[in-house]
């Protein structure tokens, strides 16, 4: 996919993809039937995957015939909200997890499900993929992480935070390099999980008054981003210190790192802001 292009999805049921570059809106692809969109990725190679909470998933796909996308396949293995959503390395796999409890495989290539997991004790509220696709994580309601072994099936590890006020685990992020697993530990901070030690190796208080809405690595896994409801906010791995709070555009839903961290992308409203790097 272009550099330039990114995929939005809205309260109003629509998946965008849009080009910074000319300013315009590629794609207005209408099919969920509500209105929430839980989950989007651009990982696959020539598919956009997305989720919502009608319970299922669509891919869509360019056309070369009429030059628009359209919806390719629509998946639907799960009874309740899909609420994760994420894209094998290989980009032939897709992931979700689901409210119902589970969490389903399937093949990107010819929409075929390759697997879904057995009933939890209770459903799934995020869901993240390990850089190198062997171990899936997902996140729960009572402030409890399993985390998977894609090829067995098999539970590796559960994490459990330091006891606190009950909280939604409600987004997951990976480090690159595969040590580090960042996700909400209470309802007032982050906490960043050694995965070789299965603990938690270090929390970041954000204040009573600051709800997450989405946690982010750079690729570099050398910073780390906060979306929440008082806005975006940056850290460096390893020391910890706050570089930067974007509070300009108010709430921040999702938030993603630009190309060599130079820019920061996060969705406010119905607006995508990007801040840079003064020149």
């Amino acid at each position: 996919m272009n550099p330039t292009q990114f995929l939005t999805g809205g309260n109003d049921g629509i998946v965008q993809l849009y080009d910074r570059s000319t300013d315009k809106v590629l794609a207005s692809l209408k099919g969920h039937s509500k209105k929430f969109i839980t989950s989007l990725s651009v990982n696959a190679k020539s598919s956009l995957p997305s989720a919502g909470a009608d319970k299922l998933a669509r891919v869509w796909s360019l056309d070369s015939a009429s030059g628009e996308y359209r919806s390719r396949s629509i998946i639907k293995p799960h009874k309740t909200d899909v609420t994760g959503l994420a894209v094998h390395p290989t980009s032939t796999l897709l992931f979700l997890a689901s409210q119902d409890k589970t969490y389903s495989i399937h093949d990107l290539r010819d929409f075929n499900q390759l697997y879904r997991s057995t009933a939890a004790e209770e459903p799934y509220s995020s869901l993240a993929l390990h850089p190198d696709g062997t171990i899936l994580a997902v996140g729960t309601p009572s402030s409890t992480i399993h985390v998977y072994d894609v090829r067995s099936g098999d539970m590796a590890a559960t994490l459990v935070p330091p006891d606190n006020a009950p909280f939604t685990v409600n987004s997951l992020c990976f480090s690159e390099n595969g040590y580090h697993l960042l996700a909400p530990d209470s309802l007032s901070s982050v906490g960043i999980w050694d995965l070789r030690k299965q603990k938690l190796g270090h929390s970041i208080p954000l204040g009573d008054g600051f709800k997450v809405n989405k946690v982010v690595y750079d690729y570099s896994a050398q910073l780390l981003g906060v979306a929440g409801n008082e806005g975006a906010r940056i850290f460096a791995h390893k020391t910890w210190e706050e570089l930067v709070h974007l509070q300009e555009g108010g709430e921040v839903s999702a938030l993603a790192f630009g190309p060599e961290s130079k820019e920061i992308w996060g969705t406010t409203g119905r607006e995508v802001r990007i801040w840079g790097l003064s020149e």
